[in-house]
């Protein structure tokens, strides 16, 4: 197959399967990771979400009402490598922290996430607030909102244009729109969100990028995120945690579906898809995990491709790490006690 058929299937895929991606931009850096030439056009003004398998282990990073949901002190830190085998794939990795503040009815947590593809890198910080309403026994409503900063940073001497004049080592793009060194800018963010839990189940409602901010390079467009979740006891020592994750910039869709299964609080395996319609198919994934004593978490899950790229990628891996450290905070003053459990 020939080097324009390879990366046009690659352009194809990012609009049909993450349908995040609109134009040249994300193609050009494709292509240059490649080691191609690509056409003298101008930056786009677009970005796609961050792709988690494990959303629902990682739900900070979408929806900051879920701040605040999980007893104690959350630590979750999640790394993707995705598309193994193709040179400049992307590479994420979230760090976070979340906790109730039952004094005031609330939940508070900050979540850095750092995002490569390419010449390009996207590193933002949020801080999460969510003030959790309790609807009766085991039902609460939470209603959240997230601040930040994005930095987006844009290497242009990994980037050639067939106008470019690159001799001795130094580099001319001939376009303006594209820097020669490595370009940052700095661009606030918004965002909202609603989750609600009844007894074992949960569902949530989150909106990205809500003003759609921009910057000289990119326009971040609005991300709206549907989840929802339950856990299904079988027996005294199984749990079956089916989930859905729909996603959509209101041009394009994409949905993920996923459920594990966890014996005795232990151990746990899982499956995956991703797709919404037959051009969007994208992965089957295979999960396990297992919680380690009462305060760690550790889940991985390997991506089995079944796109038009999956000739030219080995898979997806993501690991996702929880450490839990139980607390008990007081409606009304008193002192803090901790006691380390891991539900």
């Amino acid at each position: 197959m020939k080097k324009n058929t390879i990366y046009t299937t690659i352009h194809s895929y990012y609009i049909q399967t993450n349908a995040y991606s609109k134009n040249r931009y994300i193609l050009s850096i494709i292509i240059a990771t490649l080691g191609l030439i690509v056409g003298n056009q101008q930056v786009a003004h677009s970005q796609q979400a961050v792709q988690w398998t494990q959303y629902m282990y990682n739900q900070t990073s979408f929806n900051p009402a879920y701040v605040g949901s999980k007893e104690g002190i959350n630590l979750e830190g999640a790394f993707r490598a995705q598309w193994l085998g193709l040179e400049g794939r992307p590479l994420t990795q979230s760090i976070g922290v979340h906790l109730p503040i039952p004094l005031f009815r609330s939940g508070f947590g900050v979540n850095v996430v750092n995002d490569m593809l390419g010449a390009a890198r996207n590193t933002s910080i949020y801080i999460n607030y969510a003030y959790r309403l309790r609807l009766g026994t085991g039902s609460t409503l939470a209603i959240g909102l997230k601040a930040g900063v994005i930095q987006h940073n844009l290497n242009g001497s990994e980037l050639r244009t067939p106008s470019g004049t690159y001799i001795d080592g130094g580099i001319d793009h001939n376009d303006n729109l594209i820097p020669i060194n490595s370009d940052s800018y700095f661009t606030p963010d918004l965002g909202l969100g609603v989750h609600l839990t009844i007894g074992r189940g949960y569902a949530g409602v989150a909106v990205q990028h809500l003003l759609e901010p921009s910057s000289t390079l990119i326009q971040y467009k609005r991300h709206i995120f549907v989840n929802g979740g339950y856990d299904f006891f079988i027996g005294n020592n199984i749990v079956l945690s089916p989930s859905l994750l729909f996603k959509s910039d209101l041009q394009n869709h994409q949905a993920d579906v996923g459920a594990w299964l966890t014996y005795d609080n232990t151990f746990k395996a899982g499956a995956a898809f991703r797709g919404l319609q037959p051009d969007s198919f994208d992965a089957v994934a295979l999960m396990a995990g297992v919680h380690i004593g009462r305060q760690w978490m550790l889940t991985y899950s390997y991506d089995i491709g079944i796109s038009d790229l999956r000739s030219f990628i080995s898979g997806s891996h993501e690991i996702v790490i929880h450490y839990q450290l139980k607390n008990i905070l007081p409606a009304k003053g008193g002192k803090t006690r901790y006691n380390p459990r891991f539900l």
